[in-house]
């Protein structure tokens, strides 16, 4: 299961170390759940994270593809 996040809630001027979003009261049913994704900072702003999140997405349920709304991110 996962929340979704509402968009229309968020605000980048909170301090740092809160979460500026808020997320749906509901919970919705979700394929995949991704705990954790690094990438190394020369690395970033290529598209790397993307791509990983697009090979899980393609190899998860082999023979299917799962689409977006369906993968869960935690709040680390």
């Amino acid at each position: 299961e996962g929340y979704r996040i509402i968009p229309e809630n968020m605000d980048n001027s909170q301090e740092s170390g809160h979460r500026p979003w808020c997320c749906a009261s509901v919970p919705e049913p979700v394929c995949v759940g991704i705990s954790r994704l690094w990438v190394a900072v020369e690395k970033r702003k290529h598209g790397v994270a993307t791509k990983l999140v697009d090979c899980v997405r393609q190899w998860f349920n082999y023979g299917s593809l799962i689409p977006k709304h369906k993968v869960a991110f935690s709040d680390p």
